[in-house]
């Protein structure tokens, strides 16, 4: 059921016979008798050995990624993260756990996060870094909380993990801050304020590197993707849900837009490119639909999602979503995972990877326009600004609304 741990979407198929057949008396119940199964918390034992190692460790750290689903479980892993000096990492997540202003928060990076770490959290989390590209040190213990801690749908899940407690981290996490006040000494807190003493200084050099990769404007029909993604965050609320589809272009999506608050991040939970973020980004304003919210996606992501279908669905259910495509000619996604798996094969060789659009005209804002929403066309720096606002305003006055940018090919 879709609102069992762990919630999500249900995919029923049935055979056109079945379907089909004629069918007499069949017994039928209101939605409210199929009562969802919830996970809770933590036996008290449980919490009080996760809190021990919380207690001994020299440099804890936190791995998630669909933690933030649970707006309960956003606070208590903070409240938690403060307490106990944890660095809190997501690694491409598919909704906000931590707010980005939290002193807490390290970044999306799991080899930093990793590095030199005694003892790590996974929370919440189905693959919390790529083996290829990172592996952890021999001697970090790995403790994992999750709503689905085994995996059972996984045909292979391969990271080691020390102990492994499913549970809802909304519950388990305030259990495992209780069993931590309750064990705690003036020494481990002088220890939690030098762990954490550097982090503001941290902290402003992130955000420095930041601020200089958004000033960096790009060129003509080349875009930079950090300073699309910075403008949209200039452009929009705190409040305001962004929904990521950008595949290649994500980091900038997640370290320019800065979400502070929970459930204002959807990310891809599954699938490939075209998995319908813009269906998402519908679902989302029907559900949330005081919130502005705001779709950023690929070409490729945008080529393969049906857009005409998209905004025909806007245009008659009245759902106003502003959709940003970061266009660059392409789906690199598909080019890079070629690379990774035969990088000296056929396609390397032959520089042939059918992952180009092709073409010289190529106008997703003309699509969503002849479906009712409002369409811009960026090519350079100076245009961008101006036409945001008129993207958001055609949002707020009740229309959807797509811009097309001409970013850099990576």
């Amino acid at each position: 059921m879709m609102h069992s741990d762990p919630p999500g979407p249900v995919y029923l198929t049935l055979p056109r016979e079945t379907l089909a057949e004629e069918w007499g008396a069949v017994a039928s119940f209101p939605a409210e008798r199929f009562g969802a199964v919830k996970a809770g918390g933590l036996s008290a034992a449980a919490a009080a050995e996760v809190a021990r190692a919380l207690l001994q460790a020299k440099k804890p750290v936190v791995i998630t990624s669909y933690l933030g689903r649970n707006a309960k479980a956003v606070a208590a892993l903070e409240a938690l993260a403060t307490e106990c000096g944890i660095r809190v990492h997501e690694f491409m997540p598919t909704s906000m756990s931590i707010s980005r202003a939290s002193p807490c928060f390290g970044g999306f990076d799991s080899a930093k996060a990793l590095a030199g770490a005694d003892l790590c959290l996974l929370l919440d989390v189905d693959v919390p870094w790529l083996p290829k590209f990172t592996q952890p040190d021999a001697g970090t213990r790995f403790l994992h909380i999750d709503v689905d801690a085994v995996k059972q749908d996984f045909p292979m899940w391969g990271f080691a993990t020390d102990l492994r407690l499913q549970a809802d981290c909304g519950e388990a996490l305030p259990d495992v801050l209780q069993a931590v006040r309750a064990q705690a000494d003036d020494a481990f807190r002088a220890r939690v304020r030098e762990r954490m003493a550097g982090w503001p200084r941290e902290r402003d050099e992130r955000m420095t590197a930041l601020a200089a990769a958004a000033a960096q404007a790009g060129s003509s029909g080349a875009l930079s993707p950090a300073f699309v993604c910075a403008a949209i965050n200039q452009a929009i609320g705190e409040q305001d849900i962004v929904v990521n589809e950008a595949i290649r272009n994500s980091p900038s999506v997640l370290t320019q837009i800065l979400r502070t608050q929970p459930g204002t991040l959807i990310g891809c939970a599954g699938a490939g490119l075209g998995y319908s973020s813009g269906g998402i980004a519908l679902g989302a304003k029907l559900a949330r639909p005081q919130q502005r919210v705001v779709q950023v996606v690929g070409d490729g992501g945008f080529h393969f999602s049906t857009p005409t279908s998209v905004y025909a669905t806007a245009q008659r259910y009245k759902l106003p979503i502003l959709t940003v495509v970061l266009d660059n000619g392409g789906w690199q996604a598909v080019k890079e995972a070629v690379l990774r798996v035969y990088p000296k094969g056929e396609a390397a060789g032959a520089n042939q990877f059918h992952a180009q659009l092709g073409g010289e005209v190529r106008r997703f804002d003309q699509v969503a326009q002849a479906f009712g929403a409002h369409g811009e066309h960026v090519s350079e720096p100076g245009e961008l600004d101006a036409a945001l606002r008129r993207c958001v305003q055609a949002v707020d006055n009740g229309q959807a609304a797509v811009l097309q940018v001409k970013v850099a090919a990576l």
